[in-house]
């Protein structure tokens, strides 16, 4: 039964894990487009400055 209960704490910090890799992909794809749609306006941000 303990290790049952390891497994499923491992599990859980997996699940935390992966969510939070898949919303930095998003939120990193967001602010990508965010950027070049303010460049079609000739808006320049910090983050097209390099």
């Amino acid at each position: 039964m303990q290790t049952k209960g390891v497994q499923g704490i491992f599990m859980l910090a997996g699940v935390f894990v992966m969510a939070a890799v898949l919303l930095g992909f998003f939120a990193s794809i967001g602010i990508w487009a965010a950027v070049s749609f303010l460049q079609l306006f000739g808006i320049q941000t910090l983050a097209s400055c390099g």
